[in-house]
């Protein structure tokens, strides 16, 4: 029985922990149609740590 299947990625298309943590925060600030304290807090951050995580380069 298989519990759970593992995609294989192709090296050059894998994501930094920072890149998924971005783009997930900015995937529930568009889910609240930009709202960025409601997003913080579901998130369960500051709204300074959202702003930091989204200014990362």
């Amino acid at each position: 029985m298989k519990m759970f299947q593992i995609e294989t990625v192709r090296p050059d298309r894998v994501k930094t922990l920072e890149q998924v943590d971005r783009e997930y925060a900015q995937s529930v600030i568009d889910m609240l149609d930009g709202n960025k304290s409601e997003a913080a807090r579901l998130l369960g951050i500051s709204r300074t740590s959202l702003w930091r995580l989204l200014k990362q380069d």
